[in-house]
């Protein structure tokens, strides 16, 4: 027996290194790409801001479209499989970019391509790995595996953007884009390594649309997961409604200035570091349900900060790191034990399907949210739509206070419940 458990520890160390392994080379590719990709459009095709806006635009807009379909496939498939396919295909996608810029050949209807196909297979990779994870890593260590790569990501926003200028100035932009090309590959190489790839759990055959209904009657009938889910879509809103006057606001009010605004946006980030690497220590002394409550009470009040500053830059900047701090904060608290209370809840055969309605609802909120905040700064001022979203923030938190998340003392006591029957 002992024999046994150490090897089956050792596959699941090897498994949980090869993933974060990865997630960690991919990571900082994408953020070099979120860099380059718009300086290609930029300092090679001329792009113009409606472009731009376009090219943004097709790499988000696959997430609401696809989430649901995407995730019923996702149960279907063996979803090591799908992520290394996903990686496969950015790499291609990608890898085109600097192979067309060196032929002379590059074009806007080629990056459009791209950036929505991009965003398509991020939508299969995302899914399937959030679902792949309880498959293959012991319920006891979920939380650990959540931290461990939020902390990556978030660290990889961080130093990411930075590194990607870094690439376009040495590199010239197409060709940094291959170097996101190349992390997709290793990442795929990785992936390939690991042994285990269970099948999709066996569930009725029916009809695609049964399964996406099966998915979502499941979230609707669990309160523990379906409350807390659309307590984050409203603070997803309106953290958007001031995303969309923020960089305004922080400029043409406060007075701050493009250098110390990248600097803010630095040091504040590196909250979500942070937070990533405390996330399983808050759960553990606080509970699961209570780090949730907090770390969403962070990510949606900590904004007051921004609503209130003023006076001259010595005092506005040390006020907009803090708020940036603590939002990332809590973001990434919650963020890791809300989707490791979700893995641990949800049976593994339906995973993508609830991931993906969450996804769907949450993704939503987004550009719904971009353009109430860009009504309210039109009509009633920046200051007054930043306070606007601290309220709808601070209600979001409310309602996650009632929600009975509250009650979850810890993830691995927490238990899947029936799937409700749905006819084909």
């Amino acid at each position: 027996m002992t024999g046994a458990g150490t090897t089956s520890t050792r596959r699941v160390s090897g498994t949980l290194l090869t993933l974060s392994s990865a997630q960690t080379i991919s990571a900082l590719g994408t953020q070099v790409t979120i860099v380059a990709l718009p300086l290609s459009a930029v300092l090679m095709l001329d792009a113009t801001p409606a472009e731009m806006g376009l090219l943004a635009a097709l790499a988000v807009l696959p997430y609401p479209v696809l989430a649901l379909w995407v995730g019923a496939w996702v149960d279907r498939l063996r979803r090591r499989r799908i992520l290394i396919a996903t990686d496969l295909c950015r790499a291609v996608l990608l890898g085109s970019v600097p192979v067309s810029a060196l032929m002379g050949t590059l074009s806007m209807t080629q990056l459009y391509i791209v950036s929505g196909a991009a965003g398509c297979a991020s939508v299969w990779s995302d899914l399937a790995y959030t679902s792949y994870v309880p498959q293959v890593i012991p319920r006891e260590q979920i939380v650990g595996v959540n931290s461990a790569v939020t902390v990556v990501r978030s660290g990889a926003q961080v130093a990411g953007p930075g590194l990607g200028g870094v690439a376009v100035q040495v590199f010239t932009a197409p060709l940094a884009v291959a170097l996101d090309a190349a992390s997709y590959l290793c990442s795929a190489a990785l992936l390939s390594r690991i042994k285990d790839d269970p099948p999709a759990e066996p569930g009725p055959r029916r009809r695609i649309v049964a399964d996406i209904v099966e998915g979502a009657r499941y979230l609707l009938r669990t309160p523990v997961l379906a409350m807390p889910a659309f307590a984050m879509s409203l603070v997803n809103l309106f953290s958007f409604v001031m995303l969309a006057v923020y960089a305004l606001y922080v400029v043409s009010v406060l007075h701050v200035g493009a250098a110390l605004y990248g600097t803010v946006l630095l040091l504040g980030g590196c909250g979500a570091v942070v937070g990533g690497m405390s996330a399983s220590t808050v759960a553990r002394r606080w509970g699961t349900g209570r780090a949730v409550i907090a770390g969403t009470a962070l990510f949606g009040v900590a904004p007051v900060l921004v609503a209130l500053a003023g006076g001259g830059v010595l005092a506005v900047v040390p006020m907009l790191v803090a708020a940036q701090f603590l939002t990332t904060l809590g973001l990434s608290v919650l963020e890791v034990n809300l989707v490791s209370l979700r893995q641990t809840m949800t049976p593994v055969r339906i995973q993508g399907r609830v991931g993906a309605t969450i996804r769907m609802v949450n993704w939503s909120m987004k550009p719904l949210g971009a353009v109430l905040g860009g009504v309210l700064g039109e009509h009633i001022g920046l200051r007054a739509t930043i306070w606007v979203a601290v309220a709808g923030g601070a209600v979001g938190a409310v309602w996650m206070l009632l929600s009975p998340i509250r009650r979850v003392r810890s993830t691995t006591e927490a238990r899947p419940v029936p799937v409700p029957e749905v006819v084909s």
